[in-house]
């Protein structure tokens, strides 16, 4: 349980400075009356306020191929270069910091099961020396001759 609380503090932690990181850099393109409404619009519903950009570092995080809308929109709308923030940040952290923790859990439950098949065994150990025990008390009360 202890790691599953350490995972997710610092998938959430990475997930905040991802979303602040990318909600600053979009800023000025927000605030550019210059450009087109359309692709601002779009923008700001993806990183326009934290909670929005909070929650599209998320889904890039946690679903498979979940960057692609926002990355084209961000490398369509505001700067190409976006897509070397999405690439660097998808094989960090959608890749590797999620396999690691998928390793992590997958130790942990190996673990336990091994733990539970040793308690099993332990259990079936003592209930066959109770059984023991009761059949030899049986033989020796039915035993009439003590030989």
């Amino acid at each position: 349980m202890v790691s599953l609380a350490w995972s997710m503090v610092l998938l959430c932690t990475v997930m905040v400075i991802g979303a602040v990181f990318v909600g600053q850099l979009v800023q000025s393109f927000l605030l550019d009356q210059t450009e087109m409404l359309e692709p601002r619009i779009a923008v700001y519903n993806l990183f326009g306020t934290f909670s929005r950009a909070f929650f599209t570092m998320f889904e890039v995080t946690i679903a498979p191929g979940g960057w692609t809308r926002s990355g084209l929109v961000l490398s369509n709308a505001v700067d190409r270069s976006f897509l070397l923030f999405y690439f660097g940040y998808v094989f960090m952290v959608s890749f590797a910091m999620i396999r690691v923790i998928t390793a992590v859990f997958l130790k942990e439950t190996l673990q336990v099961a091994t733990t539970d098949h040793e308690s099993v065994v332990a259990e079936r150990m003592k209930k066959s020396k109770q059984l023991v025990g009761r059949c030899r008390e049986a033989f020796q009360f039915a035993d009439s001759s003590g030989d």
